[in-house]
This record gives C-alpha cells, sequence and structure tokens, in this order.
C-alpha cells in the first residue's frame, strides 16, 4: 500500500532521505525504539538499536520521574506515512481493554496498552474515521437495491449502528461478496455518485468480498490539507487512504482489524469495543505559541507534535524532557552546551531529558523541523513480547 511515486516525481519517504527510488513502496519511516523496528543510533560505536540504549539509561534519556515509575522506553513511536492504496479498516483498545486482551490472548495482544494516534497532513490525505450520523448511512443503504438488507438489520432506533454493523461481520463473505459485486454494478449507471459511492467502488476493485468495504459507508469520509491534522482515540475506527502523514502513537502494538486486510478481524473483540458514536472527526487545531512554532496538542500524555517553521537561531523549549526531532526541509546546524551537528534534510536526532537546551543555527533560508515530545508523566506498558508482529 505505500507510495511508489514516478520518476519525476519519486516517494515523499525517498525525497526525504535523498534515496534513489526503485520499484519498492516506501510505506512508513519509523523513529523510535519500537520492538518491531527500532531506530539506531548512527552517532554510537557499532550504531546500537535506540531500543537496547534506553533501557540500559533510561533516566538520562527518559527523564528521573519516567524511570522511577519503571519506564525503560520511549511513551511514542514516530512515522512519517506515505499511503498509495488504502489501509486495514482498524480500531485499537482502550487501556483497560488491552490489559484484559493480552493477559488473554498476549500472542495476539502483544502488550496491555492503548494506541491513541495523531496524523499530521504533509500532503493532501483522504481518511475515514468515526461513525457517519445513523441517518445518513442508512439512506446510502436504502437507495443501493444490494445493500438494503444491511438497513433493514435493524429496526432505526439509537441501536442501528450497532446492530447493522454486527449484521455485516457475522454475514458471510460469499453473502458479502454477492452484495458488493451488485452494488457495483449498480453504482457504475449512475451518473451522480457520492464521494462514498466513489470510494466503494475503489475499495471492490481491491477488495471484491470483504466486509471493510461495505464498512466504508458507516465512517465518515475526509481530507486533510497539508498542516490540518486528526486525533483518534482508543475504540474509534479509522482507515487511511492516500497521502502523507507525520503520525505519532503510543508505544502499542495492538490492532484490532475490521477490513482491507488478508490477517484475522477479531470479530468477537471487534464489534463490542467500538463506541458507536456518531460524531465528526476530531480535528486538532494547531496552537501558535510563536511564530514559527505549531503545537498539535493531545488529550494524551504520551505525546503532542509540533511543527516549526524557522529562518533565524532558535532555542527549543520542553528541557527535562525526551523528544525526537525529524529535518523535514533545509539543512541546520544542531547545539547542546558544547556539542553541535550538523543536520542534514531528512536527519533524525534524539534530544534526552538529561542534554541541555538544544539551540538551532539555520543554514538555509527556510528550515522545517518536527518533533514529538511526551506532555505529562505517562505509565508503562505492560511486558511487550519479542515475537510480536509490527502494527
Amino acid at each position: 500500500w505505500g507510495e511508489r511515486g514516478t520518476k519525476e516525481r519519486p516517494p515523499f519517504i525517498a525525497r526525504l532521505l535523498g534515496m534513489a527510488p526503485d520499484d519498492r513502496p516506501f510505506a512508513e519511516l519509523w523513529m523510535g525504539d519500537h520492538a518491531g523496528m527500532s531506530a539506531t543510533l548512527a552517532d554510537l560505536p557499532g550504531q546500537p538499536p535506540l531500543l537496547d540504549v534506553v533501557a540500559q539509561y533510561p533516566e538520562p534519556i527518559l527523564g528521573a520521574a519516567a524511570a522511577a515509575r519503571g519506564c525503560r522506553s520511549l511513551p511514542f513511536l514516530f512515522k512519517v506515512l506515505s499511503c498509495r492504496n488504502p489501509l486495514s479498516i482498524q480500531a485499537h483498545p482502550d487501556r483497560e481493554l488491552a490489559k484484559r486482551l493480552h493477559h488473554q490472548y498476549p500472542r495476539r495482544y502483544p502488550d496491555g496498552n492503548h494506541k491513541p494516534e495523531l496524523a499530521v497532513a504533509l500532503t493532501r490525505f483522504r481518511a475515514l474515521a468515526s461513525f457517519r450520523p445513523a441517518n445518513d448511512v442508512r439512506a446510502d443503504f436504502d437507495r443501493i437495491p444490494a445493500l438494503r438488507h444491511i438497513a433493514a438489520a435493524a429496526p432505526p432506533d439509537e441501536h442501528w449502528l450497532r446492530t447493522a454493523y454486527a449484521h455485516l461481520f457475522r454475514t458471510s463473505r460469499h453473502h458479502i461478496g454477492a452484495s458488493i459485486a451488485a452494488a457495483v454494478a449498480e453504482l457504475k449507471t449512475r451518473k451522480d455518485p457520492t464521494p462514498h459511492d466513489n470510494l466503494f467502488l475503489e475499495a471492490a476493485r481491491l477488495y471484491p468480498d470483504d466486509p471493510g468495504t461495505v464498512s466504508s459507508y458507516f465512517l465518515n469520509l475526509l481530507t486533510l490539507e497539508p498542516g490540518e491534522a486528526l486525533f483518534l482515540p482508543p475504540n474509534e475506527p479509522h482507515a487511511y487512504l492516500s497521502g502523507t502523514i507525520l503520525e505519532c502513537m503510543a508505544a502499542s502494538d495492538n490492532v484490532v482489524r475490521a477490513g482491507w486486510t488478508e490477517k484475522p478481524i477479531d470479530v468477537d473483540v471487534l464489534l463490542p469495543m467500538l463506541s458507536y458514536q456518531e460524531m465528526q472527526p476530531r480535528r486538532i487545531e494547531p496552537i501558535k505559541p510563536t511564530p514559527e512554532r505549531a503545537r498539535y496538542p493531545t488529550p494524551v500524555p504520551e505525546f503532542d507534535v509540533d511543527l516549526y517553521h524557522i529562518d533565524q537561531p532558535h532555542e527549543f523549549d520542553r528541557a527535562g524532557r525526551v523528544s525526537i526531532f525529524l529535518v523535514l526541509r533545509g539543512s541546520a546546524h544542531l547545539h547542546v552546551g558544547t556539542w553541535s551537528a550538523e543536520a542534514p534534510r531528512g536527519s533524525v536526532w534524539l534530544h534526552p531529558a538529561a542534554a541541555g537546551p538544544l539551540r538551532l543555527e539555520p543554514l538555509d533560508e527556510h528550515v522545517e523541523i518536527a518533533r514529538a515530545c511526551p506532555t505529562g508523566p505517562w505509565l508503562p506498558p505492560e511486558t511487550t513480547h519479542p515475537e510480536s508482529s509490527t502494527p
């Protein structure tokens, strides 16, 4: 599903890293100590995994308070994510459910942590998130004969979303595939498809018998322009469709899938966990404490994200908290005390909690920096099993 780009315009991640693209998709750039694919520390002998170094030196890297609580890894995973095709429809359990699932099914749910997410658009970005108003969903199914059985699955009361969604996932794949094929034939004859119809047709080509293809009608379809952001709390279904984002999430591998995947869909966990709230996706309006800084606050202590547009020397705040920096544009000199280094575009930097204030001097007319940083005390996740799969 990763971005492939063209010869004239390589994939975003390839351009960011100065790599010559080939025929592979460039999907994700991970920046953190996640056990599934830890970054390495390029400046240390042997380039050890960041995961091992943080675990060995939690107090200077994470801070004394975090180390005293037993934290031995970063509270967040920072990413650049680029998708050409839709990712799986999924949701993430809240902390209470995650602990229970981890104890019951440790291989399937490898930690006891929640996984809220923040997506900040770097290009135009399309996504599905949270449930649409039930009346709108029913109206879409009513106007497409092949899908009316979903609208009729329950009376139109306050429980309709929950009951109809369960009907979809309890229906056989054969029946779903037949419904999708008939709906595609019907929609291709219409001259006025809605945005949800176009997404359904797009998904049907990739997933012709997948409940996620029909599930797309249940969810809000939205577009983020560069600089706009979306926060995804636990227990809310969502899917990323196309474009490039900065993504930051709590450190967890817990994913409950709901379609557009060959991996198992854990229906018995999925259906009870969802909120079924009819709501617009939660957009995050950036706070601008200074002209060069846009802060994207979240309601969780593990992380928020800042974007900086810098054209003169700048000193970063939040001393005493661990941060990860990514240079998105331009290059700069970094200074901490007597230490200094050049930070070119695409370079990633760990600023440990025990390090002094970080000062940046631009080497280009315009430098763009992204930073992820915790906002308060966080709890360490329960044990993560090393054999767990990546998200």
